[in-house]
């Protein structure tokens, strides 16, 4: 009996594991659906992130990209050990400028996964990233070493973004930083600093939308 029980429990386990691996999250605005949990290569190792939430990038009232923000499951984990006793629900915790500031600055594996509703041209990316950082990094113009990775990082975005293509970010707990289009690497970097910088984009008090920066995170309890 208790052989058939640790067989049942095992096989529990991977049937939810299968499960949620081919699962999925809808951002509703858009309509793309995005993998609920990802598998990210780095350094030949696999590193697991699954989604604290999706939300959609608009200018003015132009919908841009459907964005989901990935973490590490253990650091989702430790948030919710932190912030749920103090904040049991989700639109309480969104209101806690406390909890971003720990997002933008903490040491975890992250991912930014951009999928675009429309074409945008290299330069609007660009500007766009350009004018986030500049808000979010007021001594960025005092500090040439600081300055220097961003202009790098600028430099990775040369070509326009089609609809239905990908601009992704992944940051890893090492500090290493890394841009893809679609499947293309465009370039890889360490540096602490502009990691903080470029976390918030879209998760710092200067970022480029409350309500998109809300989104991100209304799956954190799930």
């Amino acid at each position: 009996m208790l052989k058939w029980r640790v067989f049942l429990g095992v096989f529990l386990v991977a049937l939810t594991a299968a499960w949620l691996w081919g699962a999925e999250v809808r951002e509703e605005s858009t309509g793309i659906k995005f993998p609920e949990l990802r598998r990210v290569t780095h350094d030949g190792t696999d590193v697991e992130m699954t989604c604290l939430g999706v939300g959609v990038r608009k200018k003015f009232i132009v919908k841009v990209y459907g964005l989901a923000f990935y973490v590490e499951p253990q650091y989702r984990t430790e948030l919710k050990r932190q912030w749920q006793p103090k904040y049991p629900e989700v639109k309480k915790l969104q209101n806690q400028e406390k909890f971003f500031r720990q997002l933008v600055t903490g040491t975890y594996g992250r991912r930014f996964e951009m999928r675009f509703v429309r074409d945008v041209d290299a330069e609007t990316i660009r500007d766009s990233f350009r004018d986030s950082l500049e808000a979010n990094m007021p001594d960025l113009n005092r500090n040439t070493a600081l300055q220097k990775a961003s202009q790098e990082f600028l430099a990775w975005f040369q070509q326009q973004v089609k609809e239905n293509e990908a601009l992704i970010i992944n940051i890893f707990a090492d500090g290493t930083l890394e841009a893809f289009h679609n499947s293309t690497k465009l370039g890889t970097m360490t540096h602490p600093q502009l990691i903080q910088g470029i976390t918030a984009i879209w998760l710092g008090e200067e970022c480029i939308s409350d309500d998109l920066k809300e989104d991100l995170v209304r799956f954190i309890y799930k």
